[in-house]
């Protein structure tokens, strides 16, 4: 399965080609410094308007200008020494002309497919020579080709950084066989572009998910210990979209994050360099794929700050934030397709209005050279999903409630500060019995109390009657208890091995803490006629513990 087929090439579906061409725009020159962060220009929309405003945007906001050229190689005209497509020429210049004044420039170029494991396709208006059916990626007339490509696009752009190969790690976990093939492409064009330009640093990049296993890493070694720095593509959001490549699962936030990148510095002394990264600022969910990937505003906060400090405490070359705007009105103007595009739809810093979320404030603080001076949060409060309060302390793991769309449910909620013994906000959480089931439920990412064994909690009720208590796999299958809460605030404890499954639901019947993806309370008294008029719940915070 290759759920990158349609990425950026059915992103840039239907965008105005005069938009691309837009004016330059000026920006003021940035002050020499290291590391360096920037975004791709990639716009929110195809108006002409939205390019312009993106390219602005990402002018005042960065020092370095990235391009992400992933949409195929002109290989007839390359091998054959022709002028490009015009079409291609037009848009090359007009990008070229766009790099502010005092920026660094990054160029990716990608000889490998958006499959990451197969020769790239012919770009608009060109085609692959008939000979190059069956090629390996270091035949002669490929390599002839693409450095040829490669040659023209550093004359075009300038670049201070070359990758020339995006995401082309990925082939190292694929095929042993086509990773040594492509690594002598690599090398016979870094080292004639070197002949040229030898102060131009050049890498290719990985992604950091797989380059992370054993075997991957110590496959790529040779070639990243060849290179000029060690290029990185990061989403750390995405666990679920890399298991789907065979990737083990990444940990939870935010060492979702902190140990892959603490890996990646021991792993080698080469500069670090973020090629591409994000974290969506939602919960994305694909159903085509069966994937569900946890995304929230203040998480991507938290990894907006940490990625400052950590790309200054380790001298990262660069960091390229990839997208500064989510994409809202041009998704809804290409196709559908099987749906991956949703993946990337919310990385941005800005919404699709271009309004500021929270980690906006953070980047540009960064950008500023004020990283070191953003406040660094080991356990304290992080979102499981917007509004969430979320802290791990050793051997447990507390989710509170921090606004009232914490607690999901088609009744009323409100936040309160009537709280049970000891302090703490609650959630109160009132309904009409009106002769039907009513229940309440809280998210949680799968994974976060992986291998605890107790879930304790407190509740009281303005009645004095039976609760649901139930934990639901992501599988849907679930495992309850029966309370009775009262007038008085309680401490609800319960053994996560002695829930009883519920019948309805059962597959294994087994609880697996690992793949618990929601809490739920209900109160069917009013589906059996056994209660009238209103009840008032409140609950507080949920603690999972070993």
């Amino acid at each position: 399965m290759k759920l990158r087929s349609h990425r950026w090439g059915v992103l840039l579906v239907g965008l105005c080609l005069e938009a691309l061409r837009a004016v330059p725009v000026e920006a003021s020159e940035g002050a020499e410094r290291a590391p360096y962060f920037g975004f791709t220009p990639f716009p929110y929309d195809t108006t002409l308007e939205a390019v312009v405003k993106t390219r602005e945007i990402v002018a005042e906001n960065s020092t370095l200008y990235a391009f992400h050229m992933d949409d195929g190689i002109p290989w007839e005209e390359a091998l054959e020494g022709k002028p490009f497509p015009e079409e291609l020429q037009r848009d090359w210049k007009g990008k070229a002309d766009a790099v502010p004044p005092g920026h660094k420039v990054y160029l990716g170029l990608a000889p490998l497919g958006k499959d990451r494991e197969t020769l790239a396709p012919a770009s608009k208006g060109s085609k692959r020579p008939g000979g190059f059916r069956g090629s390996s990626f270091d035949d002669e007339k490929v390599m002839k080709a693409y450095l040829n490509y490669a040659r023209r696009a550093v004359e075009a752009f300038s670049p201070d950084y070359l990758n020339l190969g995006i995401e082309a790690g990925e082939l190292a976990g694929r095929d042993a066989a086509a990773w040594d093939r492509f690594t002598r492409l690599f090398r016979h064009v870094r080292d004639e572009i070197k002949k040229t330009h030898p102060s131009m640093q050049i890498g290719i990049s990985f992604g950091l998910h797989s380059l992370i296993h054993d075997e991957v890493a110590a496959r790529a070694r040779s070639l990243v210990e060849d290179s000029d720095y060690l290029g990185l593509s990061f989403y750390p959001y995405a666990s679920a979209f890399g298991e789907k490549f065979g990737a083990k699962p990444l940990p939870t936030p935010p060492n979702q994050w902190r140990e892959p990148l603490e890996w990646a510095r021991k792993y080698t002394t080469k500069p670090i360099a973020i090629c591409e990264t994000g974290y969506s600022s939602v919960n994305v969910d694909i159903p085509s794929y069966d994937l569900h990937m946890s995304g929230d505003s203040r998480l991507q906060k938290d990894y907006v700050e940490d990625l400052g400090r950590i790309a200054v405490h380790h001298r990262y070359l660069f960091v390229v934030w990839f997208l500064v705007a989510d994409y809202d009105e041009l998704y809804r103007k290409i196709p559908e397709g099987d749906g991956s595009n949703r993946i990337w739809r919310n990385i941005g810093l800005l919404d699709g209005k271009l309004e500021p979320k929270p980690a906006w404030e953070s980047w540009k603080e960064i950008v500023g050279g004020k990283a070191a001076a953003l406040p660094r949060r080991e356990t304290g409060a992080r979102p499981t999903s917007p509004g969430d309060d979320f802290a791990i302390d050793e051997g447990k793991v507390v989710l509170g409630f921090s606004k009232k769309s914490d607690l999901e449910t088609p009744d009323d909620v409100e936040l309160t500060e009537e709280g049970p013994p000891g302090g703490g906000k609650a959630v109160r959480w009132e309904f009409d019995y009106e002769g039907r089931w009513h229940w309440a439920t809280r998210s949680i990412e799968r994974g976060l109390v992986d291998k605890h064994e107790r879930l304790r909690f407190w509740v009281r009720s303005d009645r004095e009657m039976p609760l649901f208590v139930q934990l639901e796999e992501k599988s849907g299958e679930a495992f309850f208890d029966v309370v009775v809460v009262g007038k008085a605030w309680q401490e609800v404890r319960l053994e996560l091995s002695k829930l009883e499954a519920d019948p309805q639901k059962r597959r294994d019947g087994r609880l697996d803490a690992g793949q618990v993806a929601r809490f739920l309370i209900a109160d069917n008294a009013g589906a059996e006629k056994r209660a009238r008029g209103k009840r008032s719940i409140w609950i507080s915070d949920l603690v999972f513990e070993r």
